[in-house]
């Protein structure tokens, strides 16, 4: 578990570069691991369900998560991704801290405030 929490903080770090080349490709990239590493979070939560694919297993989630992770999706546009990230951060970190929680395995808190520290200086959160 701590294995995908600590990539989706690596991968989220990336947006600070990116988001300065104005590259929205690499973004949307990043975009996509980090949602890949937001379900793999959320499998420590029902590990009695077999998971296979993100599109077939989002329907194991309470509907209102399942609508809170459509945030991964909308932003095409480096400023509107930026936007984006902070409220993919603030899901992914309530999340993750539950599952943690929920393992009894201490949530690296370190890294969080580390990559969203760099990400506001970098000014891609505002």
């Amino acid at each position: 578990m701590l294995h995908q929490i600590r990539n989706d903080w690596v991968y989220s770090y990336l947006n600070g570069k990116y988001y300065k080349r104005r590259d929205v490709y690499k973004m949307l990239y990043v975009q996509g691991v980090i949602f890949q590493m937001h379900m793999k979070v959320l499998r420590f939560f029902h590990p009695d369900v077999e998971w296979t694919w993100w599109a077939h297993d989002i329907h194991s989630l309470p509907h209102a998560m399942q609508q809170e992770l459509l945030v991964y999706f909308g932003a095409v546009q480096p400023d509107d991704i930026a936007t984006a990230l902070k409220t993919e951060f603030d899901l992914f970190s309530r999340d993750a801290q539950a599952a943690c929680a929920q393992w009894n395995v201490p949530y690296p808190t370190d890294i969080e405030t580390s990559v969203r520290g760099h990400l506001t200086f970098m000014v891609v959160l505002r």
